[in-house]
């Protein structure tokens, strides 16, 4: 009975193993291919100029 107990109080034989092992033999999963750069932003689009027949620019 002892032994048995004694057995039972320790973690299960390679488990902890097991895990390490995996981790160990697991290939490293390839990086991801780097994004192609994002096409640079469209310029703004140039200031909308006031209509020529505003009552602000006609001649008063």
């Amino acid at each position: 009975m002892g032994a048995g107990v004694g057995a039972a109080d320790l973690p299960p034989r390679g488990g902890d193993h097991g895990v390490s092992a995996a981790a160990q033999s697991s290939p490293p999963s390839p990086s991801p291919p780097p994004s192609p750069p994002s096409p640079p932003p469209s310029p703004p689009p140039p200031p909308l100029s006031p209509p020529s027949w505003s009552p602000l620019l006609a001649p008063s």
